[in-house]
């Protein structure tokens, strides 16, 4: 009797394609990669998966869903911000084809809805229009992953004139919330 397949499920194909890209970047991933990975017939990972693109955005509900706060989310906006653009950094610093993948459809998918609605309830409290409370928390993710990817571009390319501080993006960050509460707080 041959031996058995483990059972193929969404969740491993998903976890397979997150290790996959990690390793060897997004353009690595393809369905015959990780059919026979897993082991699996290519086929049968459409059983589970429409496409690459649905794959793809499996993908990142799953590392954006990682870095929600959830319940220990800071009362002050301040701290959850710093929370918020702290745990985005980290997911991205620890999956480097995130940034590709967040074009297109991902940023329609629910995982963003949820992070939006989180960064939302960070700002509750705060005075002012929810279409500037969407602009600031446009400018913090927009912050957050334009540091990651330009940390990433300067460490593929040697460069010791320019050392950049291990700071920078905490001070960066800090900056961006002052001019926020300058113009949010009385």
């Amino acid at each position: 009797m041959p031996p058995q397949r483990p059972v193929l499920t969404r969740d491993a194909i998903v976890a397979k394609a997150v290790e996959v890209a990690d390793a060897e970047g997004l353009d690595a991933v393809s369905i015959r990669r990780l059919a026979a990975e897993l082991p699996a017939r290519p086929m049968s990972l459409y059983n589970h998966i429409g496409d690459k693109t649905e794959l793809v955005g499996l993908m990142l509900d799953r590392i954006v869903d990682e870095g929600l706060i959830g319940d220990a989310l800071s009362s002050d906006w301040r701290e959850a911000l710093r929370q918020i653009a702290r745990a985005a950094r980290e997911s991205a610093e620890r999956h480097p084809w995130l940034t590709a993948g967040l074009g297109g459809a991902g940023s329609r998918r629910e995982s963003f809805r949820r992070h939006h609605e989180e960064s939302m309830r960070a700002l509750a409290g705060l005075r002012g229009s929810d279409a500037d409370k969407h602009r600031l928390l446009a400018a913090v993710d927009s912050y957050t992953f334009g540091h990651v990817a330009l940390t990433s571009a300067r460490q593929t390319v040697a460069n010791d004139d320019l050392p950049i501080p291990a700071d920078t993006f905490d001070v960066g960050l800090e900056w961006l919330l002052a001019g926020a509460a300058a113009r949010f707080e009385p």
